[in-house]
């Protein structure tokens, strides 16, 4: 007797088609003879089930991330070494409690993906078209030939889609979900769903997935859209170990965000109503400012993780490394603050967008400065010499690099949101 109110899977509109079908595994064969499978193979290790109803999102950015290989610097298991992605660890743009009730947006999915080391571009079919998107696909697929990986001007990149489930005659309402295969022959896609327990990977036309984009999204007001993902190898290599610092997630994460771009705007405000006309950054008024606006507030914006006792013996090793630097020293000794604190501000401060001081063109140089004698191991002492900073330590540099994606992420998200 089956489960009153409950469902085993929905059969799909009769215009899409299954890919385990006769049919389906013809139109995969005509790919495989085409060589337009090879983002196909990375994609399927990683297939994976939403683990939420929420979670379409969560679930593709998961698959995508694991595909690309990138290292997510926490344990899958607690108490066990295993590092790969899952959903619970995508919580740096907006808190989990509020993705299972509400999913995420378009914007919210391209913050999750940047903070998690990837280049993603954000395509809406109105700054787009039709050979744009088939393009996209078509080059996601053969970035993916282990023939032509080690080539220098190619990197594996993935095709994600947020279209409307309606228009596919299919339950539900706003979707996430990769592209894995295109079939020339035919104009047709492979659309590998992440709700499994709903439909199975189906064949789709091109045309019609694109003008799947276009229905306006109730909670945003704006036109779905699909995403090309790659690997950030801009960014500097975050050490092994697993990150135990991140930005403090409220009820909303705009709170996060906006209590810092306000206070930075405040530090900036202050910084130039004291300082004497100088050509360059007064660092020590600069820095009374900063720790000033931000003594009080620093464990309302970043907060040590101690959830096990990995992470735990990370912040204490954070918190050494941090100790070498004059500029700990300088917050440290001469504003009388806890160690953690100190080392909190330290990071906070070397990780920061320059256009959260509003372009402060003083205060920008004198940060590009700081940035530059970090990379050489020096930083600047209150007599203006230099002194061994230890900024090439792993856990330092992983942190700076972390937060900095970070706060860009969560920014960009912010403005985005507000300009719609």
């Amino acid at each position: 007797m089956q489960n009153e109110g409950t469902v085993y899977t929905v059969d799909l509109p009769k215009f899409l088609i299954a890919f385990s079908s006769p049919e389906g595994r013809e139109i995969f064969e005509e790919c495989m003879i085409e060589r337009n499978l090879h983002a196909f193979f990375p994609l399927i290790e990683q297939f994976h089930t939403q683990t939420d109803p929420g979670y379409c999102g969560l679930g593709t950015l998961v698959m995508i991330l694991n595909s690309l290989k990138i290292d997510p610097n926490r344990s899958l298991f607690k108490n066990y070494p295993w590092r790969w992605f899952s959903e619970e660890m995508l919580d740096c743009c907006i808190p989990l409690d509020i993705v299972r009730k509400e999913g995420i947006t378009l914007e919210q999915f391209q913050c999750l993906a940047r903070c998690n080391q990837t280049v993603c571009e954000l395509y809406r079919p109105q700054q787009s078209s039709l050979e744009e998107f088939r393009n996209a696909i078509i080059k996601s697929i053969k970035s993916n030939n282990p023939k032509l990986i080690t080539e220098i001007d190619n990197q594996p990149s993935f095709v994600a889609v947020a279209y409307d489930r309606q228009f596919l005659e299919q339950t539900g309402s706003g979707h996430f979900s990769p592209v894995a295969a295109y079939n020339e022959k035919r104009d047709m896609v492979l659309v590998l769903d992440v709700a499994r327990f709903k439909y199975p990977p189906y064949w789709i036309k091109t045309e019609l997935l694109w003008k799947s984009l276009f229905p306006l999204d109730s909670s945003t007001g704006l036109s779905r859209g699909y995403f090309v993902l790659k690997k950030n190898n801009n960014l500097q290599s975050l050490d092994s170990s697993s990150i135990c610092c991140r930005v403090v997630m409220k009820d909303k994460w705009t709170q996060t965000v906006s209590q810092l771009l306000n206070t930075t705007l405040e530090i900036t405000k202050d910084y130039n109503e004291k300082k004497v006309n100088s050509d360059k950054l007064d660092w020590k008024l600069f820095i009374s400012c900063f720790v000033e606006k931000l003594k009080d507030k620093i464990s309302t914006i970043i907060e040590p993780s101690t959830e096990n006792g990995q992470q735990i013996k990370i912040v204490q090793e954070l918190t050494e490394e941090v100790k070498q630097n004059s500029l700990f020293k300088q917050i440290q000794q001469h504003y009388n603050l806890d160690e953690t604190n100190a080392a909190l501000l330290t990071v906070l401060l070397l990780s920061l967008p320059f256009y959260f001081f509003n372009n402060d063109p003083q205060i920008i140089e004198g940060l590009k400065e700081l940035q530059q004698r970090m990379i050489l191991g020096k930083v600047l002492n209150n007599n203006n010499s230099t002194s061994t900073c230890g900024c090439n330590n792993p856990i330092l540099s992983s942190h700076i690099s972390h937060f900095y994606s970070q706060f860009s992420a969560l920014s960009d998200m912010m403005n985005k949101t507000n300009n719609n």
